[in-house]
């Protein structure tokens, strides 16, 4: 299963937020049961039978941490303090500078676990302060990293037609906005980009286009 489903909180995975109460977990823990139903033949065009599977006991565990307000509690006060490790920069490897490690990149250059750029320091500005992120700028940011759809494919095993789709906005053709959200967070990740507010606008895009029809 894909790292960016299985690395999601249970808020994440059941679609809530974080001060959602027993019965929006409840209704939420329903509807996922029912979107992600290994009796769902849609179901198997994003995941194997023991994808599935393991995807429906995560739902399972979800719902039994955060509907018991202590394993709740002790849950929330876990993630805060892997979202704040998260921020802490890491060290540099040692010897990072030697010869031999990796090649040593031009001025203005940076590069991803995949590419090499020249960085745009005025689109970089630019992203911090984007107001609406679809997919036009989840294109853009793609090609700002000089990453092809095949390469990317490749990587983050998220098939091209999904990805073309995200790039489209072409909601109709993705899955459950729960993989949508974990195919962003692999996506965003891929261009080192760590900003939770470019997923957020585009889930939000994505809600206000479904409710629309």
């Amino acid at each position: 299963m894909s790292k960016a489903i299985l690395s999601q909180n249970y808020y994440d995975l059941l679609e809530v937020p974080l001060d959602a109460g027993s019965d929006q977990i409840q209704r939420a823990y329903l509807q996922a049961k029912e979107t992600f139903s290994c009796d769902n033949p849609a179901l198997f065009s994003v995941f194997t039978k023991k994808e599935a599977q393991e995807l429906m006991t995560l739902i399972d565990d979800a719902f039994q941490v955060l509907s018991n307000a202590e394993s709740k509690r002790k849950y929330d006060h876990k993630i805060t303090e892997v979202s704040f490790s998260e921020n802490v920069p890491a060290p540099p490897p040692e010897n990072a500078d030697k010869p031999g490690r990796q090649k040593t990149l031009p001025d203005g250059h940076a590069r991803t676990k995949i590419s090499s750029y020249k960085v745009n320091h005025e689109y970089e500005e630019e992203l911090l302060s984007i107001d609406l992120f679809d997919g036009i700028q989840l294109r853009r940011l793609r090609e700002s990293r000089n990453i092809d759809i095949p390469s990317l494919s490749q990587l983050t095993r998220v098939s091209k037609s999904y990805l073309e789709a995200l790039e489209d906005n072409s909601f109709k053709d993705l899955p459950a906005p729960v993989f949508v959200r974990g195919f962003l967070k692999q996506l965003l990740s891929t261009y080192e980009i760590n900003d939770e507010r470019l997923i957020k606008s585009y889930m939000m895009n994505l809600k206000t286009s479904l409710e629309a029809k």
